[in-house]
Formats: structure tokens, sequence, C-alpha cells
């Protein structure tokens, strides 16, 4: 997919994080704007795992500063996520929930799209309230989300 996007002279970033508590979230920038899609950077995608917990407000607030300094007619912030944030030092989800929410409504008042996709095939009851119902999509297998996302990029082009 971010093939495709630099293909058609788009601009995109890849990132990813993980959490292990307040105190220890990691964001990992596995492709930049300015890096071109070569063997390195997938040689980082081929590296990605998953592990820990998802902290996602305060992913969404990395994401979201790294975009504002960015010079774009639009700035587009798609989130692939499992839909329940989740960390060992918060017990309440609903907390995790309303902190991500908050950073949505947050970037999106910076003028930053948000748009998540929630793969596999859970309820995901979480992802409308963060997210918004028209752009919260559900991916009940990972197959479908390339095709997905597409049809999103496609949309945003126009």
């Amino acid at each position: 997919m971010a093939a495709a996007v630099e293909t058609a002279n788009d601009a995109i970033a890849v990132h990813g994080f993980n959490s292990d508590g307040r105190e220890r979230v990691r964001y990992l920038r596995i492709k930049s704007f300015d890096e071109p899609m070569d063997a390195v950077v997938r040689a980082r995608f081929a590296g990605i795992g998953s592990s820990h917990s998802t902290r996602l407000g305060t992913a969404l607030r990395h994401a979201g500063s790294y975009l504002a300094e960015r010079r774009a007619f639009r700035k587009v912030l798609v989130v692939l996520t499992d839909g329940e944030p989740s960390d060992i030092d918060a017990p309440d989800p609903q907390y995790l929930t309303e902190d991500a929410r908050r950073a949505v409504q947050q970037l999106r008042r910076r003028g930053i799209d948000i748009f998540a996709f929630g793969i596999g095939g859970g309820r995901f009851a979480q992802l409308d309230r963060i997210f918004g119902e028209r752009r919260a999509f559900r991916v009940p297998r990972i197959e479908v989300l390339p095709q997905r996302v597409m049809q999103l990029y496609t949309e945003l082009k126009k």
C-alpha cells in the first residue's frame, strides 16, 4: 500500500507503536515521508511484530505532531487497530477509550483527517466512539485490508 501511494507521487509515512504502561510507550517510525520504499524500509516492514499493549491516545498525539510539521494540502492519518485501547496500568478501559477520542478530536481541530480500520472479527465497540461512525471501518480479514485502504485512498483523491 505504501508503495502504491508513493507511485502516485503522494507522500506517505508509516509508524507503529506499543506500550507497557504510561511511561513506556514505544513509537516506531518504519517509513518517514522523505524515505523511498527501498530495501531498508522493506526490511523494517518485514521486522514488524506485535507486542505489549495499545495506549492509542498517546500514539495518536505522536503521529499528529509528526503530521503537523508537514506542509501539505491535506493531512490524513490512517490507523490500523484491533479497536480496543488497553494498557497494564489502566484498569478502566473507558479511560483509554476517552483519551484516544480526545486525541482524535484535538487532531481534527488541527486540520488532520483521521480514519481507522478495525481488523478482525471483533465487535469493535470502542472504534466508533473513538473515531466516529463515518470514519471507522471494519475489516474482518487482513487479506481485505489492502483493498479497503486503497478504496479510502481513491475516495480521498477525488
